[in-house]
């Protein structure tokens, strides 16, 4: 299951609190809360890293039944899988990436060996103004600016569908959640300035947003259990 926390080496620049681990649990209540219930979730792998964007994650018809963690039946060898995302108004989605049984390349030159996602989903919600197209075929994506009191958050939810040619074994799929806006000055990370006004010009570059969720496991071969798709 893949965690993310933060810890803090400087009076600033590192925030505590970002990124987080989102973990689902039964009963959300405080009264229901306990340790157990959120091991219980981290070991099923039923959780979301993030620094901002709040994303559910799902495979089929069933957010319960077809979440992170879960078997989920393809039949004929495909499945929709989905995801909606929610930023404050001050955050931006810029794009949403599926990756299925994706894997580093064999060789990398230089620097930090990157994979290409799968699929991805175009969404622009800049400044509250929601301008949302996907970029493959097949997709669907819808993207709104939801009422919050005197403020807004934006919701996008995309979906794709999902066909993979596993030589008989299975597939897992994982979403990534990706903005543009700089989080400064929230997160104060790696930032730096076209000028030196800093009261009242923003940074160039810093930490963006970003949602990573666990994997969906996809049973393609229809057997009822998970056929690792790279296992000897």
């Amino acid at each position: 299951t893949i965690v993310g926390t933060s810890d803090t080496h400087k009076l600033a620049g590192d925030p505590g609190g970002f990124p987080r681990t989102y973990v689902r649990v039964a009963n959300d209540t405080v009264a229901a809360l306990s340790s157990d219930s959120v091991i219980d979730g981290v070991l099923a792998h039923d959780a979301v890293v993030t620094n901002g964007p709040f994303v559910e994650f799902w495979a089929g018809a069933s957010k319960a039944d077809g979440g992170m963690g879960r078997l989920v039946p393809a039949a004929g060898g495909a499945v929709e899988v989905h995801v909606k995302a929610q930023v404050p108004n001050w955050m931006d989605i810029a794009q949403i990436e599926f990756y299925v049984n994706n894997t580093y390349p064999a060789s990398v030159d230089s620097g930090v060996p990157a994979m290409s996602p799968t699929f991805i989903v175009a969404v622009v919600t800049d400044g509250g103004v929601v301008d949302a197209g996907a970029i493959d075929a097949g997709m669907t994506v819808l993207a709104v600016v939801v009422p919050v009191g005197a403020s807004s958050r934006i919701e996008a939810e995309a979906t794709v569908n999902i066909s993979v040619d596993a030589g008989g074994k299975d597939a897992w799929v994982v979403a990534i959640v990706r903005g543009r806006t700089i989080l400064f000055p929230i997160v104060a990370d790696n930032i730096q300035w076209a000028t030196s006004d800093y009261v009242n010009s923003l940074p160039t570059s810093g930490v963006r947003p970003i949602a990573i969720t666990n994997p969906i496991f996809i049973d393609l071969n229809g057997n009822g259990v998970y056929d690792a798709p790279f296992k000897p």
